[in-house]
C-alpha cells in the first residue's frame, strides 16, 4: 500500500489545472482526507468492502465535495466520469480489495478484474483523454514488474508473508496497457520508492 502524499500534490493541482480528486480504494479514508486540504471541487472515492465504505461515508459527511461510493473500481469510474466536467488527479490504488483491512487475502479474490482492477480502470479513464487533461498516480508498480523498490521484490514479500503466488500468477505479465492507453498523450515515468509507483502527465 503506498500514498499520495509521497506526490507533491499542489504542484500538480497548480501546473495541470486540476479539480478534481479520483480514488480508488478508500480504506480508512487517509488519500481522502490528504485531499481535502487541496481546493478540489469534487473529491469521489471508491471502496469495495461495503463496511470500509459505510464508515468512510460517515466519517466525511460533513464535507459536501466528498463522495464515497461503494462497488467495483471500474463499475463506478464508468458510473461517474461522464459527469465530471474537470481534469481529474486519479490516485489508483485499488489492488488486492480488502487484503489491507483483513476482509480478504492478497489472493483471496478470483475474479482477475476484481483483484486488479487498473487494466479496466484504465479502459475507461482513456476514454476521457481527448477532453481532459488529467493526471493518473498509480500504486504498486511492484505487481507488474521486478525492479529496485524500497520494499524489495512482491513474489519475495508473497514467499515471506502468504502463500508464495508470484505477481505473475496474480497481476499478469507487465504493465504495457498503460503505455498503450497514453503514450500518444502523456509522460509516463516510473517510480520505484515504497513498491513502485506510475505517474502519467500531459504532455507539455
Amino acid at each position: 500500500m503506498g500514498c499520495i502524499q509521497a506526490f507533491d500534490v499542489e504542484q500538480i493541482v497548480s501546473k495541470c489545472n486540476i479539480k478534481a480528486f479520483v480514488e480508488t480504494g478508500t480504506l480508512h479514508g487517509a488519500g481522502v482526507e490528504y485531499a481535502q486540504q487541496y481546493p478540489f471541487e469534487e473529491i469521489h472515492s471508491i471502496e469495495i468492502v461495503s463496511p470500509l465504505a459505510e464508515t468512510a461515508k460517515q466519517k466525511f459527511v460533513s464535507d459536501r465535495r466528498v463522495k464515497i461510493h461503494q462497488g467495483h473500481s471500474a463499475d463506478v469510474l464508468q458510473t461517474i466520469l461522464p459527469d465530471i466536467e474537470y481534469n481529474i488527479l486519479f490516485w489508483l490504488d485499488a489492488h488486492f480489495p480488502g487484503a489491507d483491512s483483513k476482509h480478504n487475502t492478497v489472493g483471496g479474490e478470483d475474479i482477475y478484474e476484481r483483484r486488479v482492477p487498473l487494466q479496466e480502470e484504465i479502459k475507461h479513464i482513456s476514454q476521457r483523454i481527448k477532453e481532459y487533461g488529467d493526471v493518473l498516480v498509480i500504486d504498486d508498480l511492484w505487481l507488474y514488474e521486478d525492479g529496485p523498490f524500497e520494499t524489495g521484490l512482491f513474489n519475495d514479500w508473497m514467499k515471506i508473508h502468504h502463500n508464495g503466488e508470484t505477481r505473475e500468477e496474480l497481476c499478469g505479465s507487465d504493465a504495457s496497457f498503460i503505455w498503450d492507453s497514453f503514450q500518444d498523450t502523456h509522460d509516463i515515468k516510473k517510480f520505484y520508492k515504497q513498491q513502485g509507483y506510475i505517474v502519467c502527465t500531459p504532455k507539455s
